[in-house]
């Protein structure tokens, strides 16, 4: 399989992008007047100087009320913004690029980046501002000292509006077209914007344009998920920014493109140890079923009104190379979102909490007897009844798989190297192999299937047992410091029923092959 084939499918399944932002200051008398008074009562003017590009100002309501973008040299930006509201502003540096970054102003005397302006305000210039502790945007001249603005309170959030813009509009070509141009450049938040208003302005269009933005909305509401604080960490997990903040990474070391493209880029590795209020394995469960889940579905939807017509050419921000993607990419990404939905589903039946980072901050010098130990009820069923979730879990893999099948189908149609995904080096025998496994796979998750061969014997499986309720933790051998004895079911409950023995011993050290 091509590394194009993994680049694509790396772009289709992040699900975070990360953002932040670098700036300066000016001078004027005392720092903080000057300039052209003459300003329509009313209204502030705000300057400064920056050595990034964008300013954005929002307002209470989380309404964009400016976004300028700094010139000259130095560069330096200058906006109007109306009296008698709070406002917050972000510094953005490579904007619409894959090394965006974010930074919200700050002022140093007493931490708050909300600014109440009253009417008799007029003129506040921030001077040089800085941003090079990587972490806040800190002007030369505190905003607090005018007269007639006053601090609000910190507010940590980052809406999703500072990254993507007010909702976008005008025709559906238009929206398609300036969505891939946005992309092209990796500004995934404003394509998505884009995409997004292009389904929802034009939501019964068939032509190649509305399966573009259908396909291209799933595409970036996946890899466009927002990074940032919603402001509060400490009660329920609202976003994937939740669970950052809880792991200590400061905003402006969210790009999880650095993170997949090349080491060399990481910024900011996880942190060790882990922070004490790190999410918990329960609270990760609800974030997945009551996060995750939804946006997956969301795509997934959007997914189910491309036409089998669907053809786009486009450029990968990550390689600027352009690729055509058709049905058999929708395909593709719809059995990737149902195994994952599926995955979602079956974890949410079992028992997964424990302290995620009391573990895996002595992981190395911990045994798997003492974790086990530690934590009596890990990968027990749940009690309760969860046939409806694991019936839907059944249903997706089985539509996964049919999917897939489909897929190749298509690819074998048009395997040419100018497509996101081809198979070029693949045999017809390779092709009918891969295919003949899928629906084995598919048929054990209804009954005994055969799978494969192990030495010479077919293997054979029935998954059914699985998704009638298994106990998973009742399956596990007994373990004395790392080393594990027999499995006390060898047939795993169930599901295998000939050709593989998990207990098998070749070397009679006491130890099954599988686990040494």
């Amino acid at each position: 399989m091509r590394r194009r084939f993994f680049v694509g499918i790396i772009f289709f399944s992040f699900l975070i992008l990360l953002t932040g932002c670098s700036s300066g200051g000016g001078d004027t008398a005392f720092g903080l007047f000057g300039g052209d008074t003459s300003v329509a009562a009313g209204n502030a003017t705000i300057s400064g100087e920056v050595s990034g590009t964008v300013i954005v100002a929002i307002n209470e309501s989380n309404a964009e009320v400016a976004r300028v973008t700094a010139a000259g040299t130095p560069k330096t930006f200058t906006f109007t913004v109306p009296t008698g509201h709070t406002y917050r502003i972000f510094l953005i540096e490579n904007e619409d690029t894959l090394d965006q970054k974010i930074f919200a102003l700050y002022n140093n005397a007493t931490g708050t980046n909300c600014f109440a302006i009253s009417s008799s305000v007029t003129i506040i210039n921030f001077g040089y501002i800085d941003t090079t502790n990587g972490v806040k945007a800190i002007p030369t001249y505190d905003p607090l000292l005018v007269s007639g603005v006053s601090s609000i309170g910190e507010n940590k959030s980052i809406p999703e509006i500072v990254l993507s813009g007010p909702p976008p509009t005008g025709t559906l070509s238009d929206l398609v077209g300036n969505g891939l141009a946005l992309l092209k450049q990796g500004s995934v938040f404003k394509a998505k914007a884009y995409f997004k208003a292009a389904v929802t302005n034009y939501p019964d269009d068939n032509t190649n344009n509305g399966d573009t933005a259908r396909f291209f909305y799933a595409v970036t509401r996946l890899a466009g998920v927002n990074p940032y604080s919603d402001g509060n960490s400490t009660g329920t997990l609202n976003s994937i920014g939740d669970i950052l903040d809880r792991m200590g990474i400061n905003n402006s070391d969210r790009n999880s493109y650095n993170y997949i493209i090349s080491e060399s880029k990481i910024t900011s590795p996880i942190p060790q140890p882990l922070p004490d209020n790190y999410p918990t394995g329960n609270e990760m469960q609800i974030f997945l079923y009551n996060v995750i889940r939804p946006e997956l579905e969301g795509a997934l939807a959007n997914l189910n009104g491309v036409q089998n017509e669907f053809e786009k050419q486009w450029a990968n921000p990550i390689d600027s190379k352009y690729y055509k993607s058709d049905y058999a990419d929708v395909l593709l990404l719809k059995a990737a979102i149902k195994g994952a939905l599926a995955g979602i589903y079956i974890q949410y039946t079992y028992n997964l909490d424990v302290d995620i980072d009391l573990e895996f901050n002595k992981y190395k010098t911990n045994t798997v007897q003492s974790f086990l130990g530690d934590n009596g009820n890990f990968l027990k069923l749940l009690t309760g009844d969860y046939s409806t979730l694991q019936s839907t879990a059944k249903t997706y893999l089985s539509e996964a798989a049919d999917h897939l099948t489909a897929a190749i189908n298509k690819i074998q149609t048009r395997n040419t190297a100018d497509y996101l995904v081809n198979l070029k080096e693949m045999t017809s025998d390779e092709f009918n192999d891969t295919k003949t496994k899928l629906a084995a796979a598919k048929s054990s998750l209804s009954g005994t299937s055969i799978i494969g061969d192990y030495n010479g014997t077919d293997v054979a499986i029935n998954l059914l047992p699985f998704f009638g309720g298994l106990d998973l933790r009742n399956l596990l051998p007994p373990v004395t410091g790392n080393t594990a004895g027999f499995f006390p079911n060898a047939t795993m409950g169930g599901i295998i029923i000939q050709g593989l023995n998990p207990n098998e011993d070749l070397n009679s050290n006491g130890i099954p092959d599988i686990l040494e």
